[in-house]
């Protein structure tokens, strides 16, 4: 009686062979292929379209087999496989569970195609991550109740048909029951009658608030959070996303996000450049962009000059372009690596920092100023590293 001959003992044998005698896949198949050998080796069971490519990369790679002594045409002509292929599970379903020190963990389970939208929708509180569990055993993605918002989580789930276990339901009602006793005493800020209203402040406060308002509802908003009020209302804007969240710490990556901010708000805007980037590419894009959506150039300052000997193309071309003059007629301040010292010896305050570090800044003055502003926006075309800072994208 024949021996049976399964594909996956097949396939390993091919990596193998290619591995010790030096044949080879080409650079499209390699990666795929470790990926596949990867998976049989761990006997962890295929989806039938996993056993088709592998099938495919057989049948590909015949040729080049047979030359190593490998002659598996009659095995690819009826294929049989070891295990069963795995039924790619596409339920959704949402339930709360006890852990042993009695902690309540949202276990959710879904189809891989919803993991960067639920990657990107929510997000832990505070910038903290530490409750959040894959369960591999079972497929669940396991978040810590005290560490999310299960509002947030209750709006994806109804957004994508769940199955909500009554378990989860229970819990959502008990939060929505603290919430509502937390909104007596908890300080936030609203808008009532086309006006921000700061919620269980004390009179001092609204008095100082009042006092420094204006009649720019995106602008108060800022002012209401730099005080500690956090806009409670469902955003419309980007600024006002800003304005609803804890976070101090923003990225965009385009230009047009951050001019509606940036000309949405009254006040200065403190741009420092990081030191790798070079400074004139950098400005003659941003000129590009303020000259096509016809922002006036003397709102921008660049409050730094390069050395006349190593680069005097680019003092030149400050001047030439009205880059450089008054700093108290300026909105936009641009700085390289650090402000200078006379910004912090004026006492000029500015709404927003902006910076297109992709690390946090190596100056101590910076990082801490940094650190402490109300709103920080990195803009560029990489994501920033902040280390534990949590960075919303807007």
């Amino acid at each position: 009686m024949n021996k049976t001959i399964f594909i996956e003992d097949i396939f390993l044998e091919l990596c193998d062979t290619f591995e010790q005698q030096g044949g080879s896949f080409n650079r499209y198949d390699r990666s795929a292929a470790i990926s596949f050998y990867n998976t049989i080796f761990s006997q962890t069971q295929l989806t039938q379209n996993q056993a088709n490519y592998i099938l495919r990369l057989l049948e590909k790679y015949k040729n080049q087999a047979q030359t190593f002594g490998m002659d598996y045409t009659q095995e690819l002509a009826n294929p049989v496989w070891r295990q069963p292929f795995r039924v790619i599970d596409l339920s959704k379903k949402v339930f709360i569970e006890l852990d042993e020190e009695n902690l309540p963990w949202i276990c959710l389970k879904f189809p891989y195609q919803l993991k960067q939208e639920f990657d990107n929708d929510i997000n832990a509180s505070e910038g903290r991550d530490f409750g959040n569990v894959w369960d591999k055993e079972r497929r669940l993605r396991m978040l810590l109740l005290y560490d999310y918002n299960i509002m947030q989580i209750n709006e994806f789930v109804k957004k994508h048909n769940f199955e909500i276990d009554e378990s989860f339901s229970d819990a959502l009602a008990s939060v929505e029951e603290i919430w509502q006793e937390q909104n007596k005493i908890r300080p936030y800020s609203t808008i009532k009658d086309n006006k921000v209203v700061l919620v269980n402040a004390s009179d001092t406060t609204i008095d100082w608030f009042n006092k420094h308002s204006t009649d720019n509802i995106d602008n108060n908003l800022l002012l209401a959070k730099s005080m500690g009020y956090v806009y409670d209302g469902k955003p419309q804007n980007k600024v006002q996303k800003i304005a609803g969240t804890k976070s101090t710490t923003f990225f965009t990556d385009n230009y047009k996000d951050f001019f509606d901010i940036a000309e949405n708000i009254d006040g200065k805007v403190c741009i420092l450049l990081d030191r790798s980037v070079d400074p004139l590419n950098w400005l003659k894009n941003l000129l590009m962009y303020i000259d096509s959506v016809k922002l006036l150039r003397e709102k921008f300052k660049v409050c730094f000059r390069e050395s006349n000997k190593d680069k005097p193309e680019f003092n030149n071309w400050v001047k030439e372009n009205n880059l450089g003059g008054k700093v108290n007629e300026g909105k936009y301040f641009i700085f390289k690596q650090k402000p200078a010292k006379w910004l912090f010896n004026e006492q000029t305050e500015f709404k927003i920092i902006v910076s297109n570090n992709i690390y946090p800044p190596t100056n101590a003055i910076t990082r801490t100023w940094m650190k402490s502003h109300p709103c920080v926006i990195y803009f560029d075309r990489v994501r920033p590293s902040t280390g534990s800072n949590k960075v919303v994208e807007l």
